[in-house]
């Protein structure tokens, strides 16, 4: 082939889209915990009283205490305390509080209200969360129209496009003393379009140690993904939610899709197991099992969705982490989430 002449075009585009963010915060507080903010009260009349004298225990301080003593006293907050200075870059001082006598209180029952351990005076609170994304693009075309010495014309075009995308997560939380933890099973919206929390409490041992904490009730409408794995018809504890002891509970999840189509559905042995704990306000329960509840199929996609969750005095109950949805028998779409549950 020899070639007379020719028109060509080539045309060539590409782009290229990074994102990275970081959040970082640390809150460290020695007493009891402070609540957030709440709204402005308006200011009582003041009254004039006679104080007495100050208690000379009160004006007591810590003691500033070296690594070497926090080494051999406390080894395991020592380490800790290396982890946050190598993570934030910043010398943390440790203080000794002076041990205070708590309130003698009767205590005439039994249970999990007794083997309650008493709170450290003091807490911290350390939050670390890094993303990063990347998505490059490129798209090609060319045209030509040729000519050979042979008298032949050719038109000839090809074009071909390219994509990939990078997503990068980490996160750290860290929670020491007495600050509030959060334990964070997967809830079933049937009624509602997202979870709710109210400000009464129920007892719930979240992370399976024997002993039940004290936690938000979820308001109607929703209930608790479960699992009752010893089939004896109640939910024990955090081992039979999802999420509750891994902090993902998606992921749980994720593990029982037998056939890997990413959903939860007739076809993965799990499906007739599964069962949606509901709670009452009288504290009475009801398990149910999917088609009772008229769930057809559980997807297991997410997306962050993070929503405080706070009572009618603004005090924290629980988080919202993130959100996927299901389908209904009806062909409905509903949600279900991850709920970071304040205990």
């Amino acid at each position: 082939m020899r070639i007379a002449n020719a028109n060509v075009a080539l045309v060539a585009q590409s782009q290229l889209q990074t994102r990275h963010t970081t959040q970082e915060s640390l809150r460290s507080w020695t007493g009891p915990r402070p609540e957030p903010q709440r709204p402005n009260i308006p200011p009582q009349r003041p009254r004039i009283e006679s104080a007495p004298p100050p208690d000379p225990a009160q004006r007591t301080r810590g003691r500033l205490i070296d690594d070497d003593e926090l080494r051999e006293t406390d080894p395991k907050l020592y380490l800790l305390k290396l982890a946050i200075e190598s993570m934030t870059g910043k010398k943390i001082q440790m203080f000794r509080v002076p041990n205070q006598e708590q309130p003698a209180t009767g205590n005439s029952g039994s249970g999990s209200e007794g083997n309650v351990q008493p709170q450290p005076n003091w807490g911290a609170e350390y939050a670390y969360r890094e993303t990063y994304y990347e998505r490059e693009s490129l798209s090609f075309s060319m045209n030509a129209t040729v000519k050979t010495e042979d008298g032949k014309t050719l038109n000839v075009g090809f074009s071909f496009e390219m994509e990939r995308e990078f997503y990068y997560e980490s996160s750290i939380r860290l929670q020491l003393g007495n600050a509030a933890q959060r334990k964070d099973p997967l809830v079933i919206n049937l009624d509602v379009p997202a979870a709710k929390l109210t400000d009464q409490k129920m007892p719930l041992d979240l992370d399976s140690d024997g002993r039940s904490e004290k936690v938000a009730t979820l308001a109607p409408g929703s209930g608790y993904l479960a699992l009752d794995k010893n089939g004896d018809g109640k939910i024990n504890n955090g081992k039979e939610l999802f999420g509750a002891a891994t902090g993902d509970g998606f992921s749980e999840l994720r593990d029982y899709d037998n056939d890997h189509n990413q959903w939860i559905d007739e076809g993965d042995t799990i499906f007739n197991k599964l069962r949606v704990w509901l709670i009452g306000a009288d504290g009475k329960s009801a398990l149910l099992n999917l088609k009772e509840t008229g769930i057809g199929a559980i997807f297991l996609g997410k997306v962050d969705s993070a929503y405080a969750l706070n009572g009618q005095q603004n005090q924290n109950l629980g988080q919202l982490k993130s959100t996927g949805f299901y389908l209904s028998d009806k062909g409905k779409a509903g949600t279900i989430q991850q709920v970071d549950l304040t205990i």
